[in-house]
């Protein structure tokens, strides 16, 4: 901008001071877009509708002559009403963007959070079937070690019996053998009937009939059972006696 030195414009030759308000006013031009780039120094003051631009009078003459144009100052006012027209629109449909960029993020949190409660639901049913699990696991060998203890304490009776019978053989063998071997021949005639008849009363009595013969027992795991239509979440036991079967298993209806 130009500036009027302390003297004032006295203190200047007018041309200096003219030329000076003319460069400013260029500058001053230039900076906002009024003047012509194709002529210097022409102001661009009318608006061409044929090429939508605005020129200066020079160029009407050089290449807009059958064009209509107007004042630039005059039609700017109608085009700033247009502007207005165009995006008196844009309030609502701005709004509308607004709203959907809002339902957006509305709908986003809500599948967000039943992702979360899913997860939740996921991890606390696979914590009931664990405990489900669990427990019928804690059944199962439960069920083994009642079945192992009968077995265990069948073996045991059996051996307890068999050494009884054991001792009373051994025991009366060892008198016969004595009497037979180191008996005068009357101690060994006088003890004769009463050792034979013993002899035939404990080979009678003490016979070993079956043989001890524990459980058979088996495993069948969650497959083969809901075949047959046992639902388990673990699995099911056989156990086989000679003369009988026992099934074991922990049902459980959902």
């Amino acid at each position: 901008m130009f500036q009027i030195p302390q003297g004032g414009l006295k203190s200047l030759p007018l041309n200096f001071v003219l030329q000076n308000l003319i460069e400013a006013k260029d500058r001053t031009s230039k900076e906002t877009g009024t003047l012509c780039d194709k002529h210097s120094g022409k102001p661009l003051e009318l608006y061409c509708f044929e090429c939508k631009t605005n020129i200066c009078v020079k160029c009407i003459a050089v290449s807009h002559q059958q064009h209509k144009f107007e004042d630039v100052d005059n039609i700017s006012k109608d085009f700033a009403k247009q502007i207005q027209s165009d995006i008196e629109p844009f309030s609502y449909r701005i709004s509308q963007f607004r709203e959907s960029v809002r339902k957006v993020e509305m709908t986003k949190e809500k599948f967000l959070q039943t992702i979360e409660e899913m997860k939740n639901s996921v991890r606390q049913r696979g914590d009931e079937i664990k405990n489900l699990v669990d427990d019928h696991v804690a059944k199962l060998t439960e069920e083994l070690n009642e079945v192992k203890e009968r077995s265990v304490e069948e073996a045991e009776t059996c051996v307890e019996s068999i050494e009884v019978a054991l001792a009373a053989l051994e025991s009366f063998q060892a008198y016969s053998l004595d009497i037979a071997s180191k008996g005068s021949p009357c101690d060994i005639t006088l003890s004769f009937n009463k050792l034979h008849t013993r002899a035939e009363e404990l080979l009678k009595s003490h016979v070993i009939t079956d043989d001890y013969c524990p459980p058979d027992v088996q495993f069948l795991p969650t497959e083969k059972l809901m075949k047959g239509g046992l639902h388990n979440i673990v699995g099911g036991l056989i156990v086989q006696h000679l003369l009988y079967v026992v099934f074991l298993t922990n049902c459980v209806t959902h």
